[in-house]
């Protein structure tokens, strides 16, 4: 829980919103992989699972905005009106 709290610190650069639902992510990750620490009694699987949620599942356009400070749902409306791709869109923003 610690590791989420410790994103709050994150409300200098970004919006409220997307800055407690980082909190609420970062302690949720952060219990399962004590969990996964648990049942493997290894810290390998934990770090190797969190490699790959965040080298590629977790590198997406929603990263950019929340690394940037853009409103997510701004991106949202914008793809959704666009008819473009994520992509196109995320170059947008």
């Amino acid at each position: 829980m610690a590791f989420g709290l410790a994103h709050l610190g994150n409300l200098q650069t970004q919006a409220l919103d997307v800055t407690l639902f980082q909190v609420y992510y970062a302690m949720a990750m952060g219990i399962y992989f004590a969990a996964v620490v648990i049942r493997t009694r290894s810290l390998w699987w934990a770090i190797f699972i969190h490699f790959i949620v965040f080298h590629f599942l977790y590198n997406t356009c929603y990263n950019k905005s929340m690394a940037y400070g853009i409103d997510f749902r701004k991106r949202v409306i914008a793809y959704k009106n666009s008819g473009h791709s994520k992509q196109e869109t995320c170059k947008v923003f």
